[in-house]
């Protein structure tokens, strides 16, 4: 039958336990964990999630210096999120994306974070009527001030070390690439930037 109140606080108890060992060695945790271990231990889906409702889950399953780690260092708060100009390839595009970890052959994530370069070059430059040839690169973020690339599918160098400093990419023969900065005029922008003088 029905579970007595201590009884069910007990195996609920159980259960929390290994959701948060579980949520340890594989943050971020997913629906499959939490209900794996409240089958093991017993526990109905309702008192399992009233526990959680209550703030006991929220506090266990809450890994703050994972959490942290990754909103500093992905997406727009990344460094090295953006658009570039190259003075060696004027007007050639130049972007870079960090994305989430990359996935390593045996299924396991990296612990770099994988940077994705785009970009074209023309000859050198890509002046209009000029024909350009696109290409991808792969690196990865090294730290929260250098990128490691991988040009060797342009002809360059396996793993150029990239050194941010002062707006832009600085590489070991001196060209820095020089982050785009683009300013929103939109009608928009300058109400909510009226609003927050």
């Amino acid at each position: 039958g029905r579970l007595q109140e201590p009884e069910m606080l007990t195996k609920a108890a159980v259960a929390i336990t290994v959701l948060a060992s579980a949520a340890e060695a594989y943050a971020p945790s997913g629906g499959v964990l939490q209900l794996r271990a409240q089958a093991e231990a017993g526990v109905s889906r309702r008192a399992f999630g009233a526990l959680l409702a209550g703030g006991v889950g929220a506090a266990v399953l809450s890994s703050p210096q994972s959490a942290e780690a990754t909103k500093a260092r992905t997406g727009p708060n990344n460094v090295f999120n953006g658009e570039y100009d190259d003075p060696k390839h004027l007007g050639c595009p130049r972007e870079i994306k960090v994305t989430g970890a990359a996935l390593k052959p045996d299924g396991t994530r990296s612990r770099k974070l994988q940077a994705i370069v785009t970009g074209a070059d023309g000859n050198p430059a890509c002046d209009a009527g000029v024909e350009v040839k696109k290409w991808r690169l792969e690196g990865t973020v090294q730290s929260d001030s250098t990128v490691l690339i991988d040009f060797s599918q342009k002809g360059g160098p396996a793993n150029l070390l990239g050194k941010w400093e002062d707006g832009g990419i600085v590489f070991p023969d001196g060209n820095k690439w020089t982050k785009k900065v683009f300013v929103d005029n939109s009608p928009a922008a300058k109400i909510v930037g009226a609003a927050t003088k």
